[in-house]
């Protein structure tokens, strides 16, 4: 069963998101880790909002390093994620998220919220979670998940049900290489990066179809609203920058300091092969592109687009028109350009980069789903 992700089919588009054929349940015998930031919206305010995203990629790295023969799915939340595991690796996988905890503390000042459930408990709570997932690139499948189970888990994690007990001596010791963030904030294309969350008022999936089609002739298709491009991604030489990536990996100030200094040389190395190296190195940028996770869906359709002011009114205005006839909730989030926080497993090989709205995109437009998703309690 440890190889139920990897032998599972996959989807070509969200547009198939609808069609529950192509998914599956999970094992029994696997387990559901989660993590979320306390008080995120707060600490964007505090400007952390790329620590946030680092802490949230942490905690995927981390379980992604502990068996490299595995394949895994997870989702990638902005400020919190989800990660399905084995038996296999189950006390490892504690091990890590609870690890992650501490050098969310001990880095940034966060506190993060970890815990678990095994599936065949989320079963006999009567809870739906079923999988299928998507190809982005040639090495990256991403996970897409349907059912509702993932917002009760959600819940759960804040109300303190989950939690792992914590330790303070550790039999695994968890490896969180590969994980980087060494580009600057990725502009626009266009005049905006909307961060945009998206649900189906009953869970009728046909109104997601109607919806992807409706951004599609409103904004464009995916590559027409990508958020990144190429020409737009730019390796940072900014010790501020770096200084968030050399806090996680150095205790102390001097360590810091080399490790931003080390930042800066390979930054400028890539920079030079990237404009004069061999094919690979000067098809970089293409690879970057081809693996970013810019749409999703898991439970809730999450996407990250670029957009004029013109596309970004009439995009706004239908989707208000939605919530009004109580077919979606949604929430929204307008910024410049984008976060990129990159998994490199392989510099010429698989890599994963989420990508999340500037200045706290997934959080600040989860901030404003929730306010209408209360409202819409009251609706019959």
């Amino acid at each position: 069963m440890q190889d139920f992700y990897k032998n599972l089919k996959s989807i070509k588009s969200l547009e198939e998101i609808t069609n529950e054929a192509l998914y599956e349940k999970l094992p029994l015998s696997w387990y559901v880790f989660l993590c979320d930031i306390k008080d995120s919206t707060f600490l964007i305010k505090q400007g952390k909002y790329k620590e946030i995203n680092m802490i949230a990629a942490l905690s995927i790295i981390g379980v992604l390093n502990i068996n490299k023969q595995l394949d895994l799915p997870f989702v990638f939340g902005g400020d919190g994620s989800y990660v399905f595991v084995p038996s296999l690796i189950f006390e490892q996988t504690k091990e890590v998220f609870l690890q992650t905890k501490i050098k969310a503390k001990e880095a940034y000042d966060i506190e993060l919220r970890v815990g678990y459930i095994s599936i065949e408990e989320l079963y006999k709570q009567n809870q739906k979670l079923l999988i299928t997932k998507m190809q982005i690139s040639q090495e990256y499948f991403q996970a897409i998940i349907n059912g509702g189970a993932l917002e009760y888990l959600d819940r759960l994690l804040k109300e303190d049900k989950l939690s792992i007990p914590f330790k303070n001596s550790f039999k695994y010791i968890a490896d969180f290489s590969g994980l980087e963030c060494r580009w600057e904030n990725i502009p626009s294309p266009k005049h905006r990066v909307l961060t945009l969350l998206i649900k189906s008022f009953k869970d009728d999936q046909n109104t997601y179809k109607r919806v992807l089609k409706s951004i599609d002739y409103l904004v464009g298709s995916k590559e027409q609203r990508a958020p990144i491009i190429k020409e737009n991604i730019v390796l940072s030489f900014n010790p501020k920058v770096l200084k968030k990536e050399a806090l996680l990996f150095s205790k102390n100030y001097i360590q810091q300091l080399l490790q931003i200094f080390k930042y800066i040389f390979f930054n400028f190395l890539g920079k030079y092969l990237m404009q004069n190296g061999n094919k690979r190195w000067k098809e970089y940028k293409t690879r970057v592109v081809n693996s970013v996770d810019t749409e999703k869906f898991d439970d809730i359709l999450r996407m990250v687009i670029s957009l004029n002011n013109k596309e970004y009114k009439a995009l706004l205005d239908y989707l208000e028109q939605e919530y009004q006839n109580k077919k979606i909730v949604y929430g929204t989030f307008s910024s410049n350009s984008s976060l990129m926080t990159c998994l490199i497993f392989e510099r010429h090989g698989k890599h994963i980069h989420f990508v999340d709205g500037d200045m706290g995109g997934y959080a600040m437009a989860s901030k404003e789903f929730k306010q209408r998703q209360a409202k819409s309690l009251s609706w019959k």
